[in-house]
């Protein structure tokens, strides 16, 4: 079990924490597991990080495909719930425009909730494909657009 505290920016802490269920074999990877993260900020601050987000709770789980025969893939859903201070709220709405969200208002303002499940296929032993699906409610915390369905597909390759 992991746990840190990290501070990204003033006034910004995460907080992450994540088990990993052991494989039966020895010196096999940990790949089951759950993690939950959560975050928070006063929201006098523009971020530069990553997005704008005072608020966030992430839990999620992982499974190793050695159950179904599997080994190297892996299936894993999570959840987000993230959100803005009244402050942010009002910047905003009143034609702000932040890292990768603002479009000159943000009249009835809601907490953006996300889905997202995915499953990794193992190819070859170094090459995977993953399969991801994201559900976003809310998205950029603007109750009168989405919900947004994005698919997506990943290849990694290691040499």
């Amino acid at each position: 079990m992991k746990q840190k505290l990290e501070k990204s920016q003033p006034h910004f802490h995460r907080r992450r924490l994540d088990l990993h269920l052991p494989d039966a074999g020895p010196g096999e990877l940990e790949r089951d597991g759950a993690g939950h993260g959560a975050g928070w900020a006063d929201g006098t601050i523009e971020p530069r990080d990553f997005t704008d987000i005072d608020r966030t709770v992430s839990p999620g789980v992982s499974l190793n495909g050695k159950q179904w025969g599997r080994p190297d893939d892996t299936i894993g859903i999570a959840g987000i719930v993230n959100d803005i201070a009244g402050v942010h709220q009002a910047f905003f709405n009143a034609g702000g425009v932040g890292i990768v969200i603002g479009d000159g208002q943000l009249p009835k303002p809601g907490r953006e909730d996300i889905f997202e499940a995915y499953y990794s296929y193992a190819v070859t032993q170094a090459t995977k494909l993953t399969l991801d699906y994201q559900f976003v409610n809310n998205p950029a915390y603007n109750t009168q657009r989405g919900p947004v369905n994005a698919f997506a597909v990943r290849s990694h390759t290691q040499f």
